[in-house]
């Protein structure tokens, strides 16, 4: 919920900015996009995002910075990649989540896992409000 609340207040704050052109591209397109995106968004992002940003990027900052100082960093180029202003601070949000996850159980199973839901709930969204 946090998540999706970010995402309205960057919608609200910064009206001037288009979403994501994967997004605007979905909403034209849904029935075509998803037969060929689906498998991407919902299971081969997940697993080479989490593996770069919180099994790379994180564990190698985490080396020398506390893990909180890493989480911020990981997640700055996490959200930057997506090279999308609106999308930016929902994506923050979400890496710094994911990391508290991995830090949590220490495993990449559980972020891969959350980011994949969130993908699928981001689906539906996009789904619902075209």
């Amino acid at each position: 919920p946090a998540i999706i609340l970010i995402s309205i207040i960057s919608k609200l704050i910064l009206p001037e900015y288009a979403e994501q052109y994967q997004v605007v591209e979905l909403k034209k397109n849904f029935d075509d996009e998803i037969k060929r995106s689906a498998y991407i968004i919902i299971i081969i992002a997940p697993i080479l995002e989490e593996t770069i940003f919180r099994g790379f990027f994180y564990r190698a900052l985490k080396l020398y910075f506390p893990w909180f100082i890493s989480a911020i960093f990981s997640s700055l180029l996490f959200s930057l990649i997506h090279q999308n202003i609106l999308a930016f601070s929902m994506l923050f949000t979400l890496s710094i989540f994911l990391t508290f996850i991995y830090e949590m159980h220490g495993k990449i199973i559980y972020p891969i896992i959350t980011h994949s839901a969130f993908n699928v709930v981001m689906l539906t969204f996009i789904y619902l409000g075209r």
